[in-house]
């Protein structure tokens, strides 16, 4: 049986991604438990019911990767199962990622090898610390027979329809009656998570408010019969057409909903369409020496949200819940890597969208658990919204949910676009989508931090399809990552660096 090495809690039951987390052996989770520490990537092999004072061969294997044929059907994930599928449909092994010291079975401590020998003690009991490789989703399993070793030379993972086969699970193998073979032991790693957060300011800069006069009231009726009132407005700088479309303008005691904007000359002079038609009594309420207006930002919200930063709970269950088929387990950060007075931008400045600029400083210099080989980590950094062409202002402008620099390993999530994106503006009261924006904001998350590892682009990661699938985002149905992306994601050494 698998059992912790002393002074390491990285051992525990593994519950099956594929089969509705049904527990299949162990799993050792290899990598530093703080920043800059060492891996901890050893289990101890505890042998029971032995001769005693007898000499216990042993070898260890490189099992087939578990994974369903029916998830894997074009054995992207598992590829050497392509020509090497069974009658059975059980699958060879040999198709770990990573190696100690050559051997991706791993090896025994004792001798840097995946072979080795224990003696027994009197009452047929021994124990032998076993390293493992770092990479998620590999799997082990060790074999032993007593006093001899003339059978182990024939127990085999590679050929699942010959006898003497090792399969990825907690049976014996068959037809090796003379020795025993050890629980499944299956590699998960941490992938760490500093959160850090803008935090909205007392007063948002311009574009999104500014300040002006008002003349000229006015009536419009639309198509569908609808009277609403009208205002012409000289603002402080110009705007695109439309750009305060479904805002808010106040003044003096009055607060109102704006319906549509048309733009006089160079845009500075402004008419404004209400949502409504507007009594006597709330004309009268204007001080049109002093008005403000404000885009659509802000102005709708789901339940419990008081503004739309800080975010401190961008790693969730959901998210979370994302990773499992990678082998990966997301964990926050200690909480003296996370930041909640990130400085506000109103937008990502557009002159850094560029290779190695492409998040600002303001973000990057909050951005400070290192990542590395033993210690996985990166940071999801909520911000306000995308460069001004990209932020969903005025409405049916184009928009990303977020951006990740991959070498910095710092994801930044654009709340307000996703907030623009999931409500229904144009009436008196703009209506949030909540349902939607909850889960276009943990599939934008999981997405983000797809992204880091790995060595290919942008766009090849989005058609990797399912969750990094970039079209998608936010829709009816659940998404997960690929067979693709999961082997991406299992495949580095660091999570920033490959």
């Amino acid at each position: 049986m698998w059992e912790a090495v002393s002074g390491s809690d990285n051992l525990d039951d593994n519950p099956d991604p594929f089969n509705n987390e049904e527990i299949l052996g162990k799993r050792i989770f290899p990598g530093a438990e703080n920043p800059g520490g060492a891996a901890r990537d050893k289990v101890k092999l505890k042998i029971t019911g032995g001769l005693p004072n007898a000499v216990m061969h042993l070898k260890a294997f490189d099992v087939d990767d578990p994974v369903p044929a029916a998830f894997d059907n074009e054995r992207k994930l598992d590829e050497n199962d392509l020509a090497n599928v069974a009658p059975t449909g059980v699958t060879p092994g040999q198709d770990n990622r990573g190696s100690v010291n050559g051997s991706s079975a791993g090896v025994f401590v004792t001798t840097n090898q995946p072979t080795a020998q224990v003696t027994l003690d009197a009452n047929g009991e021994g124990e032998i610390e076993f390293k493992v490789t770092m990479q998620p989703g590999d799997n082990f399993r060790v074999v032993g027979q007593i006093l001899s070793d003339s059978e182990l030379g024939s127990v085999q993972e590679t050929d699942a329809s010959a006898t003497k086969y090792v399969s990825a699970d907690d049976e014996p193998v068959e037809g090796f009656g003379s020795g025993a073979a050890s629980p499944l032991l299956t590699v998960w790693r941490k992938l760490h998570i500093e959160n850090d957060s803008m935090s909205m300011p007392v007063t948002k800069p311009s574009p999104d408010r500014q300040t002006g006069t008002g003349s000229n009231w006015g009536t419009v009726t639309s198509g569908g019969g609808n009277i609403r009132t009208t205002l012409v407005v000289s603002l402080s700088e110009s705007v695109p057409t439309d750009f305060y479309a479904s805002g808010k303008i106040v003044s003096g005691s009055q607060t109102h909903n704006l319906y549509a904007i048309n733009t006089h000359g160079a845009g500075s002079s402004i008419t404004v369409t209400f949502a409504t038609e507007l009594t006597q009594a709330e004309r009268d309420g204007f001080n049109l020496s002093s008005i403000e207006i404000f885009d659509d930002d802000d102005q709708a919200l789901p339940s419990g949200w008081s503004a739309a930063l800080p975010r401190m709970d961008l790693i969730n269950e959901t998210v979370k819940s994302k990773f499992k088929l990678c082998h990966i387990d997301l964990v926050e950060a200690p909480a003296s890597y996370n930041n909640s007075d990130v400085p506000f931008e109103l937008n990502i400045p557009s002159n850094l969208l560029n290779p190695g600029g492409y998040v600002p400083n303001s973000v990057k210099n909050k951005a400070t658990l290192p990542d590395s080989d033993e210690y996985w980590a990166m940071t999801v950094t909520a911000t306000y919204q995308d460069i001004e062409d990209d932020d969903l202002d005025p409405n049916g402008d184009v928009g990303a949910f977020g951006g990740t620099d991959d070498g910095l390993g710092i994801a930044m999530i654009y709340i307000e676009n996703q907030i623009d994106d999931s409500t229904i503006f144009g009436t008196q009261t703009p209506t949030i989508n909540e349902s939607k924006l909850l889960k276009l904001l943990d599939d934008v998350v999981a997405h983000e931090i797809g992204h880091v590892p790995g060595s290919k682009n942008e766009a090849e990661e989005h058609a990797e399809g399912g969750l990094m699938d970039n079209q998608i985002l936010g829709g009816g149905q659940t998404l997960e990552f690929t067979p693709l992306t999961i082997d991406r994601l299992r495949s580095p050494d660091s999570w920033r660096t490959d």
